[in-house]
């Protein structure tokens, strides 16, 4: 069983490395051939650094939302599941 799981990361590794050399290389081309200036394009890649940063910054409450909303569920339904005590 152990030789299983550790192949499948080894995998998962590897696709996950090829996603992002991927994602790298398109990104040099894409800024390489853009149809703007260089100043027009470091304007537009701040921009876009500057939504991500303001969209990370509320990922924290949204997880701690979701982390909350799951955990009341799996209380409501555990209860919903255990016997009733009777005395």
């Amino acid at each position: 069983m152990e030789c299983q799981t550790e192949v499948g990361k080894g995998v998962a590794g590897k696709v996950m490395l090829s996603f992002l050399g991927g994602a790298l290389v398109g990104s040099v081309f894409a800024y390489l051939y853009a149809p703007r200036s260089g100043l027009e394009t470091r304007e537009h890649w701040m921009e876009k650094m500057r939504r991500g940063r303001e969209r990370i910054d509320t990922l924290p409450a949204a997880l701690r939302e979701a982390s909350d909303a799951a955990q009341t569920a799996f209380l409501k339904a555990s209860e919903a599941h255990l016997p009733h005590k009777s005395n």
